[in-house]
């Protein structure tokens, strides 16, 4: 199952829970483990993950007063 979610990271930009779910569709059955120690698996692979940001444009925070 872990080589499943490795090449299911590697296919395309995925989180954590959605790589989970690819390999329960893929194997028919539920994930045997927390997204932890999937997470742990994926870095002794050689993969990293960065948490996605969501921030304002700087047009839309600078505002003129009178």
């Amino acid at each position: 199952m872990i080589a499943t979610a490795i090449e299911a990271a590697r296919a395309e930009s995925m989180t954590l829970k959605q790589i989970a779910q690819h390999v329960e569709d893929v194997h028919g059955v539920p994930f045997p483990c927390r997204l932890d120690t999937l997470s742990a698996a994926l870095k002794r692979a050689g993969f990293s993950y960065k948490r996605g940001r969501y921030s304002l444009k700087k047009s839309a925070t600078n505002r003129s007063f009178p």
